[in-house]
Parts: structure tokens; sequence; C-alpha cells
């Protein structure tokens, strides 16, 4: 008959490997008394609709930063002012103009981020056993 010490020494030994549950069951059990680092990355993959909406918006960001510039060069192109009140207008305008360029890509780029953002796909787990 074994002691009750001798019973839990033995259970003692085994509890490593047995307490591992799930995804890390047998990880340091394979490697035997080394330590091993269990690493996870996560991945995701679009479908067909997630790269649409990626598209959708990487495009309009493009349109928008070649309409900034566009109307960057334009405004450089304009023939000079006869005035101050002339230059004055120039200035006002330009701003008024190019504060609305502003405002559409801000909002574009949200609306169209929100789309790709939520239509990026299930996360999904890698996991990798690594020998320290």
């Amino acid at each position: 008959m074994t002691s009750p010490h001798r019973a839990a020494l033995s259970s003692r030994l085994v509890l490593p490997c047995a307490r591992l549950s799930g995804a890390n069951f047998g990880a340091k059990c394979l490697v035997g008394l080394s330590m091993a680092k269990i690493i996870r990355r996560e991945v995701r993959r679009r479908g067909f609709f997630g790269w649409i909406f990626l598209l959708i918006f990487l495009a309009f960001n493009a349109l928008m930063l070649a309409w900034v510039i566009t109307s960057g060069t334009m405004i450089n192109a304009l023939p000079p002012s006869s005035g101050s009140a002339d230059y004055a207008g120039r200035l006002i305008g330009s701003a008024v103009g190019f504060g609305a360029i502003i405002f559409v890509w801000t909002a574009g780029a949200v609306i169209t981020g929100l789309f790709a953002l939520l239509t990026r796909g299930r996360k999904t787990y890698i996991e990798e056993t690594v020998l320290d």
C-alpha cells in the first residue's frame, strides 16, 4: 500500500502537464523540463466587401490628396492682383475653399474608414511554440 505522501509526490510530478488545458495543453510537456514560449498572433482575413471598402478608403484619400495639391498649385498660378482688396479677397477665398476641402476630406475619411474597419474580418489566433 502506498502512503498518501508518496501519492501526492507522484501527482505533483505530473501536474505541470496535467494543469494545462485548451490551446496550451502539451506545450511544456513536449519540451520536457526546458521552458517554452507560446507566441500568439492575431490575424484578420478580409472578405470580398472588406477589400472593396478598403480600396474605396484608399482611393478616396488619394483623390483628396490630389485635390489638395492641385488646388494649391492653382492658387499660385493666378495672375497677380491689382490692389490690396483683390489680394485680400483671394486670400480669404482660398482659405475658405481649402477649409472646405479639408472638411470634406475629414468627413469622407471617417465614413469610409469606419466601413473599412467594420468589414475587416474575424480574428484568428495563430499560436506558435518557441523553445528557449
